[in-house]
């Protein structure tokens, strides 16, 4: 048996040994001596109670005992594992940027063989239920096209992974099947990876060529649809803003425009799953979101471009135009790093476990302990019976004596 919290059973065990000494250490008052005068008696102070170390209530001291070891043990979150046990959690990166042929569905399946957890990336982590050759066509189909998968994000749902298997295993080990272009790391990857405390592996498999990234994401043509064709679009996703406002900037994957923007346009639905947003002004609103229907990557722009400037002729400007007209929409980074890079991006950041958001951890419940703190909870009920039980029985005693 192993113990997730043992202090809290250590705590337990002090307050036994604290109860054990009440019932050894106790006053008791003296018998009456009956003496035919007190005439010669001295006068001194007349002391009725002395300590009596006997141990008293034997019946009453176990009962006593047992809830208090017991609710320390529930606290403590016992839990079975096997010596030298070990689970396995399995990242495996989906996105555009694998090269999907069969070596690479044969390689996932060989290595998703008898995992305890799978979980398939793109944009978002989706865990899989399959094992083997299935589990490698399920993840295949899992998440959303997406051009690059997000470590960070799929790190973290191994991380919750851990916490599950951590009651089945001894050690938890993972493994990350992807190109690892630079594009999948950013600034929480290295603290995330700090707070996998098990072994950890990576194995590379094949880039996706950019000819062929297009037609994975499902598009091979592009529709640009800009705020003048905008509100007459029948399918176009947005509507007029009750008040327009301005805007200094837009955020897009590739550039940054910093110019003023007419801001009159604003999602109809907000919450459509249908919709990707590929630009953002700089309040983190979206400015230009994208659907694929068909096979053609339609994209809307709220935002139209003044005639009075020339940002349509700035490096920024032309940069993000030329990677809409890109059906791939390719990001810069897609290249996978050497594995000198890779050792350097996922270092653990050391820092990482002193930090506030680091220490932050929920507290865990096992299997075992809701059962046996409910076998405390119906002890301490039975405790103040068979208290006053033992009471009955000794006023009878006395009564008899």
């Amino acid at each position: 048996m192993t113990l997730l919290y043992p202090w809290f059973f250590w705590a337990s065990c002090g307050a036994a040994a604290g109860a054990v000494a009440l019932h050894v250490i106790s006053w008791e008052l003296r018998e009456p001596v009956p003496f035919p005068t007190l005439r010669f008696v001295p006068e001194r102070e007349v002391i009725a109670a002395e300590l009596n170390y006997r141990l008293s209530d034997l019946k009453l001291l176990l009962l006593r005992l047992a809830i208090v070891l017991l609710l320390g043990l529930a606290l403590a979150q016992p839990f079975w594992v096997a010596p030298d046990s070990e689970a396995r959690v399995v990242l495996v990166d989906v996105s555009a940027a694998v090269a999907r042929d069969d070596a690479w569905r044969e390689r996932v399946g060989e290595v998703v063989a008898g995992t305890d957890s799978l979980i398939a990336y793109a944009d978002a982590p989706s865990r899989i239920e399959a094992d083997g050759l299935d589990g490698a066509f399920a993840a295949e189909s899992a998440a959303p096209p997406a051009p690059v998968g997000n470590l960070s994000a799929a790190l973290a749902a191994a991380i919750q992974e851990d916490e599950t298997l951590k009651n089945r295993a001894e050690t938890v080990s993972l493994t990350i099947l992807s190109p690892f272009p630079l594009a999948s790391f950013d600034a929480a990857t290295n603290r995330l990876r700090a707070l996998w405390q098990g072994p950890l592996e990576t194995m590379r498999v094949p880039p996706a060529e950019p000819a062929a990234m297009a037609e994975t994401l499902g598009a091979t043509s592009v529709a640009l649809h800009w705020d003048g064709s905008a509100g007459s679009s029948r399918e176009s996703p947005w509507q007029l803003k009750d008040a327009p406002d301005r805007a200094e900037g837009i955020l897009t994957p590739v550039a940054t425009l910093v110019a003023p923007f007419e801001r009159k346009w604003q999602l109809a639905d907000a919450d459509a799953s249908d919709l990707r947003v590929v630009a953002t002004w700089l309040d983190g609103a979206p400015a230009a979101v994208e659907r694929i229907e068909d096979g053609v990557r339609h994209t809307f722009l709220g935002f139209a471009l003044s005639d009075r400037d020339d940002i349509a002729l700035r490096p920024s400007f032309v940069r993000y135009r030329d990677w809409l007209e890109d059906p791939a929409r390719l990001l810069p980074g897609m290249n996978p790093v050497d594995d000198l890079e890779l050792a350097r991006l996922l270092q653990p950041v050391t820092e990482a476990a002193s930090e506030p958001s680091a220490q932050e951890t929920r507290i865990q419940i096992t299997r075992a302990a809701p059962w046996v703190l409910l076998l405390a909870l119906v002890l301490a009920l039975a405790e103040p019976a068979l208290r006053r039980v033992l009471a009955d029985r000794r006023d009878l005693i006395g009564d008899s004596a």
